[in-house]
């Protein structure tokens, strides 16, 4: 199988800036015409075109005007659908019929060594260039995440990109090393998710099973969950505000557990972290209590009536409301002697 080389390039081969004789050209031939010239006059119905294989001679006629020269084939190229392919040169009959046979054979010569050494050089060339980045692609596609290494090829342009791809995967290597010193730090406070679409399945960190209190029967031996069952533990969560991205859920032990959820989109699926937020949301249930609530009697205070009043009022503006102060003689008394509890109670 040859390769193909594009007109620009048998340009710069076969043009001839300085002719030594008058209408001197250099031709690709065939057995039956003319395949290429710079000349664009020469073309497939040339007349009185005739090939000696025997002495390398070729006649031609482009017009009213013969032309004589000598040819060879060009074996680098193989063979195409109309035959061998041969480099021609030529020029004007009554040029050829002042020089020498042998002197036509020489330049022919010339330039046809010239033009198959620069072919073969330029072959080379991109041989040399194609054949490293060939190795490098298959280098890429089938490295293994943990062992990411490139090898020298001795082409010094190819071998400062292998050099750039071993340090990224150095960096990739130290930057998730750091992330799996956070996690481990982290202990169960912290777990992972990870959603493929190809897939179809959610894989999770050993933790999130306890952060969730999604039972062993759920997952899979490979720590995977099928999408539709994670998404309905997702929906049995309950929405707070009180946390970014917070949830919360009863656990089967009987506590109020709250956890916070972030998630990114990626481009094949989505990733998350899911933080035990528990300690935090029951401060926060603590604090609001103590701002609605007397800590003597844990009755409502006036904050929880202003707020709260004033919610009831707005839902029943077309009824009668009143609110009603009591004042209990010696209410200090039952409280000293019989705590308040008692108090309360009255």
């Amino acid at each position: 199988m040859g390769f193909e080389i594009s007109s620009t390039m048998l340009d710069t081969y076969l043009k001839l800036d300085n002719p030594p004789y008058k209408g001197m050209q250099m031709l690709l031939l065939s057995d039956t015409g003319v395949l290429y010239s710079c000349d664009k006059e020469f073309g497939p119905d040339i007349r009185g075109y005739e090939l000696d294989p025997e002495k390398g001679r070729l006649r031609l006629e482009n017009g009213d005007i013969e032309y004589d020269g000598v040819f060879g084939a060009l074996q680098i190229y193989g063979h195409i659908d109309q035959g061998p392919v041969y480099l021609g040169a030529v020029c004007y009959h009554s040029e050829l019929a002042e020089i020498s046979f042998s002197t036509i054979l020489m330049i022919a010569g010339v330039y046809l060594i010239s033009i198959v050494i620069a072919i073969i050089f330029s072959y080379i060339a991109i041989w040399m260039v194609l054949k490293p980045i060939q190795k490098l692609q298959a280098d890429i596609a089938c490295q293994k995440p943990e062992e990411v290494h490139f090898e020298d090829t001795g082409v010094v342009e190819i071998d400062r990109v292998h050099q750039a791809l071993n340090d990224m995967a150095a960096r990739l290597e130290e930057s998730y090393s750091r992330y799996s010193f956070a996690m481990e730090s982290a202990g169960d406070h912290v777990g992972s998710f990870e959603y493929q679409e190809e897939v179809g399945k959610v894989k999770v960190s050993p933790s999130i099973m306890r952060l969730l209190d999604i039972p062993e029967g759920d997952m899979e031996n490979d720590c995977t969950m099928a999408y539709d069952k994670w998404l309905g533990r997702l929906e049995a969560l309950n929405r707070i505000g009180e946390l970014e991205g917070g949830y919360s859920f009863t656990h089967r032990d009987g506590r109020i557990r709250a956890v916070s959820i972030r998630q990114r989109d990626e481009a094949h699926g989505v990733f998350g972290m899911v933080i035990d937020k528990t300690d935090a949301y029951q401060e926060i249930l603590r604090l609001k209590d103590i701002s609605q609530h007397d800590q003597l009697t844990n009755l409502y205070n006036s904050s929880f009536l202003k707020k709260e009043g004033q919610i009831l009022l707005d839902a029943n503006r077309r009824r009668v409301n009143a609110l009603v102060f009591c004042d209990l003689d010696n209410l200090k008394y039952v409280n000293d002697n019989y705590g308040h509890g008692m108090a309360t109670a009255i």
